[in-house]
């Protein structure tokens, strides 16, 4: 449908979805932008099927678009915003997926530390393994070794 301007009316106008797009957009291109040197200023791009509105629309709502969530980069998040390389995600899982988070690759798992120390298999604190990083332990020994058991003075 096109207005008397003859553009495309989508409908979309004014949501908060095509507020992300737009803002999507913005990041990739418009190197007047300020956050322009951390997205289009260093490669990443958007996928020319997302050069229009009603195709990322379709991608967001069967792909678990929700309005608590906001577009990531996944499962690479120096990738560019492409079908394949996005998801909905929370505040939390965004945190976790940022480029300068700490990666740890154990028992053939890369995780951020706050995962790894979710995680059950670990035997240690995030604040452990960061303390232990510091002090030039190697990743995996970081992660895996757990912690030595204080004396206790009787």
């Amino acid at each position: 449908m096109s207005n008397p301007r003859g553009r495309y009316i989508h409908g979309g106008t004014g949501s908060r979805l095509h507020a992300i797009w737009t803002a999507m957009q913005t990041r990739c291109r418009n190197p007047n932008q300020p956050n322009y040197k951390h997205y289009g200023g260093r490669g990443v791009t958007m996928c020319q099927e997302w050069d229009h509105f009603e195709p990322f629309r379709e991608w967001a709502l069967s792909h678990g678009y929700a309005d608590h969530l906001s577009i990531d980069r996944y499962p690479h998040n120096n990738g560019n915003y492409e079908p394949g390389n996005c998801r909905w995600a929370t505040r939390e899982e965004q945190n976790r997926n940022k480029r300068t988070n700490h990666m740890i690759t154990w028992l053939g798992e890369a995780k951020c530390i706050a995962d790894w120390a979710e995680d059950p298999r670990c035997p240690v604190s995030a604040k452990t393994i960061v303390s232990r990083l510091k002090r030039g332990w190697d990743e995996q020994r970081a992660v895996s070794v757990p912690p030595r058991k204080k004396a206790r003075n009787l």
